[in-house]
């Protein structure tokens, strides 16, 4: 039996791809739930640079309303 998933709706973020700066290096491409995962994995912070196809430059995660969403729900840095 074939079980296949119905393709991402028009305009949702699953359709994104992002490009994340590491390093000095553009790696990915990747999609919004791997970018979630990275954010909790503290792989991807609020300054990290992304960029996606259509927009205009890199830019910090936290300035891309898509992503700055990953960074609501985790607490805030340890002081120290």
């Amino acid at each position: 039996p074939q079980s296949s998933a119905p393709p991402p709706l028009p305009g949702s973020q699953l359709t994104t791809v992002w490009h994340v700066a590491v390093d000095g290096a553009a790696q990915g491409p990747f999609d919004h739930a791997q970018l979630g995962q990275m954010a909790k994995d503290g792989k991807l912070a609020r300054e990290t640079l992304v960029w996606s196809p259509g927009q205009d430059g890199w830019k910090t995660a936290d300035s891309v309303p898509a992503l700055a969403q990953l960074f609501t729900t985790m607490p805030p840095p340890l002081p120290g």
